[in-house]
């Protein structure tokens, strides 16, 4: 995947990398190879991960047969996901000073 950075307009291929802030809080990231402006993708502790991986199984897993199975189904993806959005966006407000 390319992108071109926001900072000096250059265009660069996106390379994800990792750091590990401090117990268990991972930062997915990709920089600027030029400036070395830095775009934080995810910032994920133990619980959020756990989420996803829920998330994960439960689409996974063989498609109800009768409606309100499809619908509490989704009702539970709706939630998983909302509440892993919100985690995130938290975690990386704490250590990104992002939003």
């Amino acid at each position: 995947m390319h992108a071109n950075c926001d900072k000096c307009g250059r265009p660069f291929a996106v390379v994800p990398q990792e750091k590990t802030h401090r117990k268990g809080i991972i930062e997915t990231y990709f920089a600027c190879p030029f400036c070395r402006h830095h775009y934080s993708a995810s910032v994920t502790n133990h619980k959020v991960r756990k989420l996803i991986d829920e998330l994960k199984t439960l689409r996974l897993a063989e498609p109800p047969t009768s409606a309100k199975a499809i619908e509490l189904r989704e009702r539970k993806a709706t939630r998983l996901k909302t509440e892993i959005d919100a985690k995130m966006a938290e975690l990386k407000r704490r250590y990104c000073g992002d939003e």
